[in-house]
């Protein structure tokens, strides 16, 4: 009987650690399914973030803005002009493209002139800036830069005009106005500081003539998004009689609005 007893004990310690056993296989399986969902979720939050549901380009080879044209500037020395193209499909890109094509053509059947190119992707949007000058030969005359910028939203494909970059950076295009204003006037009173001229001599509206600013500073100004920041790109001539000239830098036309 005791023998009996010891079996029957036995069996009802196997059956208990069985039945342990599946309690914990079937722990250890649903904390692994759990895991593994929020692996899958996490990844599926990165790929988002990072911008991999950005749409398709036209070739998959390429990146979103390649060179098309590189040809050899006959007034540069060991300058190339390289043009642009937009890697997306759709026929709003491909009128975009060759307005680009045809411009370069006409800017390089001036006399004497430079063109160059960038972009940059962040923010979920695709921004190309051209710029290009002419020269006249023989003249010492400050030639006028031009600047071209496209901005194209990488979720949507939709080309974003002025008002919807301004409204991914919350801003109004007042407070733009505002701003490149002080930045304008500062500038003003840092040449009277290094006593490029007396302000008797030149006021700020004679300031800004020589610069062929008007009150509205937003006349010629591009938007270009770069590594997340909000830029405008505005031409001011940077000579006068006074030879202010020497103060401005080459970026000068460059304003960070909003990092």
């Amino acid at each position: 009987m005791r023998d009996s007893f010891k079996l029957e004990d036995n069996y009802n310690k196997k059956k208990r650690n069985k039945k342990k056993n599946k309690n914990n296989d079937l722990f250890f399986i649903i904390v692994f399914i759990i895991i593994v969902s929020l692996v899958f979720f996490t990844c599926v939050l990165v790929l988002n973030i990072s911008g991999l549901n950005y749409i398709q380009k036209a070739n998959k080879n390429k990146d979103y803005i390649y060179t098309i044209k590189k040809e050899q500037n006959p007034y540069q020395e060991d300058t190339y002009d390289k043009v642009p193209k937009i890697n997306l499909s759709g026929e709003t890109i491909e009128n975009i493209n060759k307005k680009i094509l045809l411009n370069y053509e006409q800017v390089s059947s001036k006399t004497e002139y430079n063109y160059a190119y960038k972009f940059s992707k962040s923010k979920g949007i695709l921004s190309l800036l051209i710029t290009y000058a002419y020269y006249l030969t023989d003249s010492d005359a400050e030639p006028t830069r031009y600047f071209e910028t496209v901005n194209i939203d990488l979720k949507t494909g939709n080309i974003l005009n002025d008002d919807d970059i301004l409204k991914k950076f919350n801003l109004k295009s007042s407070q733009i106005n505002d701003y490149l204003g002080i930045k304008f006037y500062s500038i003003y009173t840092d040449l009277i500081r290094l006593k490029y001229f007396t302000k008797k001599e030149c006021d700020y509206k004679c300031f800004l003539k020589n610069r062929q600013i008007s009150d509205n500073y937003l006349n010629g100004v591009n938007f270009y998004v770069e590594k997340g920041s909000l830029v405008a790109y505005k031409f001011f001539y940077t000579n006068s009689s006074y030879g202010e000239q020497d103060y401005f830098k080459t970026d000068d036309y460059k304003f960070i609005i909003k990092r």
